[in-house]
């Protein structure tokens, strides 16, 4: 203990206890009450390790490893809630032997896949208070306790390890510090739970590579992105998420072999449906894809991961649903059928816009998009996710209120500004919606092919009296009409 607060040098508190004992842990908790009276940030790195297979195991090593790993690590957590300040950052220490099967760590690895439990549940339990829960995973990592030696090894088992790792190394405790750096200060903005270092022996060049840096928003860090639809709006959003150095993940119903162009196009690697949403931080899904799905498709989907439609729903093209014909709105239909909550974005901009019309924060005319959904956690995350895409953000509520921008609204592909926004969203009315939405989906399949998006934006913008004043708008409307009556003249 006095060597660990030599090596820190200053600004430290030592308290000497055990984290598997629950009086230990109210003292600890006394002294940061008495000296600080919050907390901002916890990292619960207590753990032991001791190497025995399955057959020499006994009870008091399987209790050890789980009252310290486990046991000490949830209660650690439990017991500062009341000083965890709004917004704080929960970080466990886990390990990526969780899911590679060791040898010998079976109860050690168990604990471990423990954690990345308990970080999942603890996102959503704590997401009404901004709270950041998340499990590092590095592989073997140079400390005292990784040269103690295997049983049954004449080798440490540092070496054992490093012999194993292509970089023929172990990692660094800096390394898994610069990893650790999550946004931790209240005024910053929520992050959902993810794992650092995926594979047990390549997961220190992941966290190089990465070049973690400063205290940022959550969404200057990389996250694996699924999208299940690659039509023009999917194809959009993986571009714009391979531009961020997200891993985007494209999928469609014809398979990861006819997506070659659309990987090309926007950088994003093809994939099966059912491998865009295995262990995914995030899952945009069209909603006319829903029906279609996979059984099972979201069993592998963290929990505490969004999903978000970006899809409408079109009778003519869709056939007709009878709880959203009957008031339901798109999205919680959405959400009812696959058991999941869901936040809704992107579904009311054209494809056009979405890739060319991004423009850096605080710049005139920069597209506001409305999102809505019932997990503020969860909004908070896509908030700046499509703020880093080159758009600015209007909470539109809870996902009941979501049909303020569904098609046959105002605000529907209509380009509003964040000023111009509010008003659209205002005068929706949902009495006439349908009629609208149906009348011109008639329109636009009479439109010929190449039609440009940008003349449907302005008549949208017309329609919504944001551009009363400006001729080209009426101009607009003379070549939708047209176009649509005589769509060979218009070619």
């Amino acid at each position: 203990m006095d060597k660990a607060v030599s090596l820190i040098g200053k600004n430290i508190t030592a308290v000497q206890g055990d984290a598997s004992k629950l009086d230990d842990l109210d003292g600890l908790y006394k002294v940061v009450r008495k000296t600080k009276g919050h907390v901002d940030i916890v990292f619960a790195n207590a753990g032991v390790v001791d190497p025995v297979t399955l057959a020499e195991s006994t009870p008091e090593a399987f209790d050890r490893h789980f009252n310290v790993n486990a046991r000490g690590a949830y209660f650690t957590v439990q017991k500062v809630l009341p000083l965890l300040a709004d917004k704080a950052s929960i970080i466990l220490a886990g390990s990526a032997a969780w899911q590679m099967g060791v040898p010998g760590f079976g109860a050690y690895s168990a604990t471990k896949a423990a954690l990345v439990s308990f970080v999942q549940t603890w996102t959503a339990e704590l997401a009404s208070r901004g709270i950041r829960a998340n499990v590092i995973s590095p592989g073997p990592t140079e400390t005292p306790m990784v040269h103690a030696g295997a049983k049954g090894s004449a080798e440490g088992t540092g070496e054992y390890f490093r012999k194993m790792i292509p970089m023929g190394r172990l990692g660094t405790a800096d390394e898994i510090a610069s990893g650790s750096r999550v946004p931790r200060f209240r005024g910053e903005q929520f992050r959902h739970w993810n794992r650092f270092a995926g594979g047990w022996w390549y997961g220190f060049q992941i966290i190089r590579r990465r070049q973690w840096r400063k205290p940022q928003l959550w969404a200057d860090y990389y996250m694996k992105i699924g999208v299940i639809g690659a039509g023009n709006i999917g194809s959009a959003l993986a571009g714009h998420f391979h531009k961020l150095q997200h891993i985007a993940l494209i999928a469609n119903s014809r398979g990861p072999e006819t997506l070659s162009r659309v990987a090309e196009e926007t950088g994003a690697t093809p994939v099966a449906i059912p491998e865009a949403a295995k262990g995914v931080d995030l899952l945009t899904i069209p909603m006319k894809s829903v029906p279609s799905l996979p059984k099972g498709l979201l069993f592998d989907l963290p929990a505490a991961s969004p999903i978000i439609d970006t899809g409408n729903y079109y009778p003519l093209r869709d056939g007709a649903i009878a709880d959203i014909d009957s008031g339901m709105t798109e999205s919680e239909w959405t959400s009812r059928v696959l058991g999941h909550p869901v936040i809704k974005v992107f579904n009311n901009i054209t494809a056009d816009s979405l890739l060319h019309k991004g423009l850096s924060k605080g710049l005139k005319n920069r597209i506001a998009l409305p999102v809505s959904g019932d997990v503020d956690g969860w909004k908070q995350l896509v908030f700046a996710l499509v703020d880093k895409m080159g758009f600015d953000v209007i909470d539109a509520g809870p996902l009941s209120e979501s049909w303020r921008y569904q098609p046959g609204t105002p605000a529907y592909c209509s380009d509003p500004t964040v000023q111009q926004l509010p008003l659209p969203l205002r005068r929706a009315e949902r009495n006439k919606a349908a009629w609208n939405r149906d009348h011109a989906a008639k329109i636009m399949a009479k439109l010929p092919p190449g039609f440009p998006p940008q003349e449907l934006v302005r008549v949208a913008r017309l329609s919504a009296s944001l551009d009363t004043l400006k001729p080209r708008s009426w101009i607009a409307v003379l070549h939708l009409g047209f176009a649509a009556l005589w769509p060979q003249q218009s070619n």
